[in-house]
């Protein structure tokens, strides 16, 4: 078994940094500072597997933790009840971890959560179909991806939430998506990995969503070709990093869709997965031109320090690191859904403000589509505004129509609302950082046209 071990000015950081505690804080907290991540055999998962789904139910996976500043010789499994395991993520108070684990061999995948300080489990979800990517909501819920069986025989994933206890499961993304490795935002937003699959696959983007299912909106599409995204994760300075078809990319906050930056570059690594420690350094799993396999190393910003804390281990890949340590609790965002009701709206300001330019035509109607095709459509005011009432809970697509019945702009991306939920945009396929003008739109002087 080969492991390559590199101490660098790094470990003096991480000893002052992330492991000031007081003797009191030691016995409360005795992981404070170490670093729980995944591991998978090399014989079990190869690296294509990695870069894909395919992963995230193999057998054999384990979570381990390792205190970064000691020998990383000293690893403790976690989950040495689980058949496999993986997809580890710390409470805000850091006192206990949820996972996604395989009790025995063949079993449904569960969430599970574990406090830290004894190991002790307890079984969140109790589903008859594989759960996996949990993630805390500012609540207390536990959101995560569930494998659901859709309409016209489709198998993906869908974003589902509970409490911790497992009680009052509910959906929350309705998609034919990919809906996977979902993280939090401090502004208290879900922000999830989603890839559509019908009716054609789709490319991968960063979708955010309040945790009730409400307000989903284009966060982050991925650039030309890239075939994978690894769970995003918000520093303290509002910067989100994630790993993008294995280069490392940083955004800002405030200008997703115009701040992306490559970190690094392919002769340092192939990165997998990434998780910010502070506003300099992030910790992230990486495979080296000259390994085998994915391992550890703490990087700087903006620039990868080739010194810095590393270790790797030929017989697995480290992947999914996560520091054991306090974060800011997002914010708790209130929520407007009533399941009495059985249908939610939509208002466009302008469906002719589009940053998709057309040859000719002006728009004369719109047409909402559903799974099976066109499901009903009605006509635009002088400003080319609508306002439709839809089934909730419902996937659809919009697109815009001439007078002479010709397709301008569309289908759109799949969208829904939750029951009792009013969403608006400025117009179709507009920029996404567009703030609308103080305007009335025509249509909302009427009642919405109903379409279910």
């Amino acid at each position: 078994m080969k492991r390559n071990i590199t101490y660098g000015a790094l470990i003096g950081f991480m000893v002052v940094d992330l492991i000031i505690f007081t003797a009191g804080c030691i016995k409360k907290y005795p992981h404070n500072g170490k670093v729980v991540f995944t591991k998978v055999p090399v014989k079990t998962v190869s690296d294509e597997q990695l870069k894909s789904n395919d992963f995230k139910y193999a057998s054999g996976m384990s979570i381990a933790i390792v205190e970064m500043t000691k020998n990383p010789e000293d690893i403790e499994i976690l989950t040495k009840a689980f058949a496999s395991a993986r997809a580890p993520e710390i409470s805000y108070d850091r006192k206990s971890m949820i996972f996604s684990g395989q009790k025995e061999a063949g079993d449904i995948w569960q969430i599970w959560q574990m406090v830290l300080n004894n190991n002790e489990l307890k079984q969140v979800t109790h589903s008859d179909h594989n759960c996996t990517d949990p993630v805390w909501l500012p609540d207390g819920r536990v959101a995560y991806s569930k494998q659901i069986e859709g309409d016209k025989g489709l198998r993906y994933h869908a974003l589902f939430s509970c409490y911790s206890d497992g009680s009052d499961e509910q959906q929350i993304t309705f998609q034919p998506h990919e809906d996977v490795n979902a993280g939090m935002l401090n502004d208290g937003r879900l922000l999830v990995n989603s890839k559509q699959v019908y009716p054609e696959v789709g490319a991968p983007k960063y979708l955010a969503i309040h945790p009730d299912g409400t307000k989903a909106e284009l966060f982050y599409p991925a650039i030309v070709g890239a075939k994978s995204m690894s769970k995003a994760w918000e520093s303290v300075n509002r910067k989100l990093v994630f790993v993008e078809s294995g280069q490392l990319i940083t955004i800002d906050f405030n200008r997703p869709l115009h701040s992306r930056k490559l970190i690094g570059n392919a002769g340092q690594g192939e990165f997998l997965s990434a998780f910010p420690v502070n506003n300099q350094h992030i910790l992230v799993s990486v495979k080296k031109p000259t390994e085998r396999t994915f391992g550890l190393q703490i990087v700087d910003l903006p620039e990868i320090n080739k010194n810095n804390f590393y270790f790797n281990d030929a017989s697995y890949h480290a992947v999914e690191p996560v520091i054991v340590m306090q974060r800011p609790v997002p914010k708790k965002l209130p929520s407007t859904v009533n399941l009495d009701k059985n249908s939610g709206t939509f208002v466009s300001m302008d469906a002719d403000r589009s940053d998709i330019k057309i040859a000719h035509g002006v728009t004369s109607k719109i047409q909402v589509l559903g799974l099976d095709g066109i499901i009903g459509e009605t006509a635009v005011e002088k400003d080319g505004s609508f306002y439709l009432e839809v089934g909730a809970d419902q996937p659809v697509r919009f697109q815009t129509i001439s007078a002479e019945g010709e397709v301008l702009r569309g289908p759109s991306s799949w969208m829904w609302v939750r029951p009792n939920e009013q969403r608006g945009c400025v117009g179709c396929h507009e920029d996404r950082e567009m703030a609308p003008e103080n305007t009335v739109p025509l249509a909302i002087n009427n009642l919405p046209v109903s379409i279910k």
